[in-house]
């Protein structure tokens, strides 16, 4: 019987999106805080937390699916906030959602980096780390 060699081990990368930032603590609000305000008295009656995502030392993850906490603990669905970032559709149809407008923009904004390759193995690493001493 011939010996059959295992196929090679790979890992999946991690299904989610980074986004990088310049500004350390950037903070997008991505639907705003609502009030409703009394007309007799004046007083806030009601108030409804908007939602917003906060990038941590110039970084976003979100995963592909689940769930995402905005800056100040608010649920988003990842989708929900993968729409609201990069937009969705296109222009002229009806569930079209335009791109953040900082999206892309390097220096004042935001951008997507491109997934990450596979790590190396180990032994692969040591090869490669020489010096001239």
């Amino acid at each position: 019987m011939p010996a059959v060699a295992d196929p090679p081990v790979l890992s999946k990368p991690k299904a989610e999106r980074v986004y990088i930032s310049r500004r350390s603590d950037l903070l997008l609000v991505l639907v705003r805080d609502k009030r409703r305000v009394s007309q007799e008295t004046g007083e806030t009656v009601e108030s409804i937390q908007g939602k917003r995502l906060q990038f941590v030392e110039g970084r976003l993850t979100i995963p592909e699916k689940g769930v995402v906490r905005g800056a100040r603990g608010e649920r988003l669905t990842a989708k929900e906030a993968i729409e609201h970032l990069e937009g969705r559709g296109k222009p002229g149809e009806d569930d079209y959602i335009e791109p953040h407008d900082l999206l892309g923009d390097r220096e004042e904004g935001f951008f997507q980096t491109p997934p990450r390759s596979h790590p190396q193995c180990p032994r692969r690493r040591r090869r490669r780390s020489w010096s001239w001493r």
